[in-house]
């Protein structure tokens, strides 16, 4: 009896002393008790246990409950929707090429050209084609003529301007050759598109004085 009296008069805070333990971190303090190994709620030491989840994987977001299928890519086209994308490729492609840095003068003035060096097609060198002007500028020439030009080939042009004595004798790389539309220069004919060079034999000094004088207003 004596001792049951004893231990019931002591205090809970007592008790745990008398144990050796504290609450706390510090003797006879109250608070919670930390065991060995116990996770603490830090998202730097331990971020599963205060995201509740790995990564991006949220909970209850697994392929069957997103009714995703294994393999599935999401925004993924059907057949329906697929464009021909090589045809806008190739539209995309000839309107960049038929741009120029420089205005044009529309014309359809005479001009010869003469093959001089061709990489894709060596036979065509020094084939001479009578050709139609379709617009000029400083730094390019685009005209018709009855057959294609392989693309990189290195010509010689004679453009005779009807308003303008004389020829200019001029030198230029082909850039783009497409077929003309139906009905526009004949049947069979095409469009060629010249980047003119510069060279000391050429005329390209006074072509460019020329179109300097036309394009002023």
């Amino acid at each position: 009896m004596v001792r049951r009296d004893i231990v019931g008069s002591i205090s809970p805070g007592d008790q745990t002393r008398h144990r050796g333990v504290t609450r706390s971190g510090s003797p006879g303090g109250p608070g919670p008790v930390r065991r060995p190994g116990n996770i603490t709620d830090n998202p730097h030491t331990n971020p599963v246990r205060s995201t509740g989840y790995h990564g991006n994987r949220r909970p209850g977001t697994d392929l069957a409950s997103s009714g995703r299928q294994p393999g599935h890519r999401s925004g993924a086209m059907s057949e329906d929707n697929i464009i021909d994308l090589t045809s806008v490729r190739v539209r995309t492609r000839q309107r960049s090429l038929d741009k120029r840095m420089h205005p044009r003068l529309e014309s359809d003035d005479r001009l010869f050209t003469q093959v001089v060096l061709s990489a894709d097609d060596p036979d065509l060198v020094g084939t001479t084609l009578s050709c139609t002007a379709i617009n000029m500028s400083v730094g390019g020439i685009q005209f018709a003529t009855t057959q294609p030009l392989p693309i990189g080939a290195l010509l010689d042009l004679w453009v005779d301007i009807s308003s303008r004595p004389g020829k200019f004798f001029l030198a230029g790389e082909v850039r783009w050759t497409r077929p003309a539309d139906p009905g526009e220069h004949g049947e069979g004919a095409w469009h060629v598109g010249v980047q003119l060079k510069s060279g000391a034999a050429t005329d390209i000094l006074d072509w460019r004085e020329y179109h300097a004088t036309a394009n002023t207003p």
